[in-house]
C-alpha cells in the first residue's frame, strides 16, 4: 500500500499504541501546528513518555559481507551472504542496502531501499532481499563485491540511555507509554515534552542533548554541560525553564 511522503494527521493520532503495523517504518506524519512524528516499531521494553529513542544497534552480521550471486542491471532480487544473525521474514523492510567493491579505496555501486527479505533462520547462511520499485540495480554486482545493510531507523528502536552517549542516531521523543513490540509515533520536530536531567535545570534557548553530560542519570539537558558535545547530536532547543528532575518543553530539531 502506497503512502504520501507526509501524512497529515490531527491532534490525538500521535498517541497510537497498536500491535498492528499500519504504515511503513518511518512514515512521516505532520499535525496542523507543524509538529512532526515518525511511525515506529518499539523494541522489547515499554517506552516511557518524555524519553528519547534511538535506532537499533548496528549489527556486524550485516556489514561488509559478500554478495552471494551475480545480479544484473535491473535485478530486484539479490542473493546475499549473511553473518551469524538470523532474519525473520521482511524485517529489513524499509531498510537500506549498499553495494561496493572490495578495493582500496572502495568504489560505491549504489544504495537502495529494501522492500522485503527472505527468512533466514540458520545464521551464517544466504538469503534474498527484494529492492523497492521496478527499476532494480542501475549497476550490476558480482560475487567479488561486498554489501552492507541497515534496518530502517524506526524498526525496533530502543531508549537512548540518558546517562550514556548514544550508540545510534536519535530517532525521536516518546509522547506516551508505548508497549514493548508495539507500533506508535516518535516525535522528531516541533514543541515536545521531555524529562529534565537531575543534575541541572534547562535554560530557554539552550541547545539540548542527551547522555554523557555532567553527572546525568535522568533526562536531558543543555549541551553546554557536555565534555564531548561535538560527538553528540543535538536534539533541539529548550523552550522554558525546566526544573531539575521535572518535565519541560523543547523544540525538537531531529529533522
Amino acid at each position: 500500500m502506497a503512502f504520501p511522503n507526509t501524512v497529515h494527521g490531527s491532534e490525538g493520532q500521535q498517541y497510537l499504541n497498536s500491535s498492528t503495523k499500519g504504515m511503513p517504518y518511518g512514515q512521516r506524519m505532520e499535525l496542523e501546528d507543524g509538529r512532526v512524528f515518525r511511525h515506529f516499531l518499539n523494541g522489547t521494553s515499554d517506552l516511557v513518555s518524555g524519553f528519547m529513542s534511538q535506532a537499533m544497534l548496528a549489527d556486524a552480521a550485516f556489514d561488509d559481507k559478500a554478495v552471494q550471486a551475480n545480479a544484473a542491471i535491473g535485478a530486484t532480487t539479490i542473493s546475499l551472504t549473511n553473518g551469524a544473525t538470523t532474519l525473520v521474514k521482511d524485517e529489513l523492510e524499509n531498510g537500506y542496502v549498499l553495494f561496493y567493491t572490495s578495493g582500496t579505496p572502495s568504489t560505491l555501486l549504489g544504495a537502495y531501499s529494501i522492500e522485503g527479505n527472505q527468512i533466514e533462520s540458520a545464521g551464517t547462511s544466504t538469503y534474498e532481499i527484494y529492492l523497492e520499485g521496478d527499476d532494480g540495480l542501475f549497476v550490476a554486482v558480482t560475487t567479488s563485491e561486498k554489501y552492507s545493510v541497515i534496518h530502517n531507523l524506526y524498526y525496533k528502536t530502543v531508549v537512548w540511555a540518558n546517562n550514556a552517549a548514544p550508540t545510534a542516531r536519535p530517532a525521536g521523543a516518546s509522547v506516551r507509554i508505548v508497549t514493548a513490540s508495539y507500533y506508535g509515533f516518535l516525535q522528531t520536530r516541533g514543541v515536545c515534552h521531555i524529562l529534565c536531567d537531575d543534575g541541572a535545570a534547562l535554560d530557554p534557548g539552550d541547545t539540548l542533548t542527551g547522555g554523557a553530560v555532567n553527572t546525568a542519570t535522568d533526562g536531558y539537558q543543555d549541551n553546554s554541560g557536555s565534555s564531548n558535545d561535538s560527538d553528540i547530536e543535538p536534539i533541539g532547543v529548550a523552550l522554558n525553564i525546566g526544573s531539575i528532575d521535572d518535565g519541560a518543553f523543547a523544540y525538537l530539531k531531529i529533522e
